[in-house]
């Protein structure tokens, strides 16, 4: 068995794709909720069951792409006896480049999403709540 361990290697490879995974997963959610809540009508054609196949491959392909970038770099194994990736050791341009930068991008994207559907639903409550009155 190799020095680093064969199945941390594996592990450390897997717990990248689901993080990034996650990551790549949670604006498309935010997309979807707020064209489902702005423009309903695109939401029906963009959101069809099919289109939604795609966007979840897609989400593993990227997924995969970006855990698989790090592994020219033997950046993932056993290091002082724990399984991981062994963040202390990349290049902050790799890290930057691979999985600083697309998290930064996706957050970004669900805060946006996030900000204008709060707006809207409070714009919402407070008529709802101005009409009570009357």
């Amino acid at each position: 068995m190799d020095p680093k361990g064969d199945w941390c290697f594996i592990t450390g490879f897997l717990v990248m794709m689901c993080a990034v995974g996650g990551v790549i997963g949670q604006p498309l959610l935010s997309i979807n909720r707020y064209f489902a809540m702005f423009h309903p009508e695109k939401s029906k054609k963009f959101f069809k069951k099919p289109y939604c196949i795609c966007m979840v491959i897609g989400i593993y392909v990227l997924s995969f792409l970006s855990a698989y970038s790090f592994v020219p770099f033997d950046e993932y194994g056993r290091f002082e006896g724990i399984c991981c990736i062994a963040v202390y050791e990349m290049k902050i341009w790799h890290m930057f480049v691979f999985f600083t930068s697309p998290m930064i991008i996706s957050y970004a994207i669900s805060l946006y999403c996030a900000f204008n559907i709060s707006k809207l639903i409070r714009k919402q409550t407070e008529a709802k709540n101005d009409r009570k009155w009357c």
